[in-house]
């Protein structure tokens, strides 16, 4: 009884350590960095209040659509929920394509932000690594330079920014909604200075760092916890420990 709150606790804290995680970043890219900022009405009514010297902007103005093929030599990129953008070795997903199909497939070059149509308002976007090849069925944006594609990253990830993308999807059923280029260059988006743009990147990419390595230092000391209470539950199936020794 004592392993399993234990390990209660501890699945407690990396859920807390998830919500810090999205609450941090959510803050940083629509309010910045400075808590005592003077706050405007954005006019926007997923964003709320920006700070008064912030833009706002279509996400037309921002990035323009990249429909590019016929480069099959190209390393293939996926979009994943939980990291963004990665090559597909290093990703779960399969993708089982001829060499011919590869003709068919999208160029996403380096810097790029890429999104899966069908599960944008899952925040199933990044910004793409290197130059590659995505699904014909994901989006290709590249940045006209005045958004900074990690900052883009980081707020298209964000909960209500992946809500307003739901608004924006096309879809009869909740699990099936799509968002086309249409739909989301019509998105409007807070844009801060270039200069805060970088430092809100560098902040929130160092302050969510240190909550990953207590996340993962928190899931081993899980693993650790359910091995042993594993190897008390045979030790007292066999008869090895008496059962209330073990509570």
């Amino acid at each position: 009884a004592r392993i399993d709150a234990l390990i209660a606790a501890k699945e407690r804290l990396l859920g807390l350590l998830a919500e810090k995680r999205r609450a941090l970043t959510a803050r940083a890219v629509t309010r910045g960095l400075d808590p005592n900022v003077q706050l405007r009405n954005s006019g926007i009514s997923w964003l709320g209040k920006i700070p008064v010297h912030w833009k706002v902007r279509r996400i037309a103005w921002l990035f323009r659509e990249r429909d590019q093929r016929n480069e099959p030599e190209l390393p293939l990129l996926v979009v994943s929920i939980n990291v963004g953008v990665v090559l597909r070795e290093f990703s779960d997903e399969r993708i089982e394509s001829t060499a011919a199909d590869f003709n068919t497939y999208k160029v996403a070059r380096n810097g790029d932000v890429v999104f899966n149509k069908m599960r944008m308002w899952q925040g199933a976007v990044g910004v793409a690594p290197i130059d590659g090849l995505v699904s014909p069925d994901y989006v290709v944006a590249a940045p006209t330079g005045a958004v900074l594609p990690e900052y883009a990253e980081l707020l298209f990830r964000t909960q209500a920014f992946s809500a307003e993308c739901a608004r924006h999807s096309h879809g009869i059923v909740w699990d099936r909604l799509r968002l086309y280029w249409e739909g989301f260059r019509d998105i409007t988006v807070p844009l801060p200075p270039a200069d805060e743009q970088t430092e809100i990147v560098s902040r929130v990419s160092s302050e969510t760092n240190n909550i990953d390595i207590l996340g993962v230092a928190t899931e081993q000391t899980i693993a650790l916890l359910k091995e042993r209470r594993a190897g008390l539950i045979a030790a007292a199936v066999t008869g090895q420990i008496d059962v209330g020794g073990a509570s």
